[in-house]
């Protein structure tokens, strides 16, 4: 039996890195890329139509600080995991 993939969400505005992210995401067992978004405006948007199960944030973004994504009700709602909210810890 396979384990379960995490799917995985990336808010990233630098594509160079967000593209890095993916290829490291493609290259592990157990995670699958469900999207990747340049703006919070964007990531609120895939998170409700993706549902990731884990996001990768910058928190330096166009539009406000990736961060406060941790506090959004999509977020809480689903207990999504976040690295900048164990990066905080």
């Amino acid at each position: 039996m396979q384990p379960e993939l995490i799917d995985v969400l990336i808010v990233e505005d630098e594509n160079e890195l967000a593209q890095l992210h993916a290829e490291l995401i493609d290259k592990h067992p157990r995670l699958r890329l469900a999207g990747i978004a340049s703006t919070l405006a964007d990531a609120r948007q895939k998170l409700n139509q993706l549902r990731p199960q884990l996001l990768l944030l910058d928190n330096y973004l166009p539009d406000g600080k990736g961060i406060t994504l941790i506090s959004d009700p999509l977020v809480m709602e689903h207990e999504l995991l976040s690295d900048l909210y164990y990066c905080r810890q």
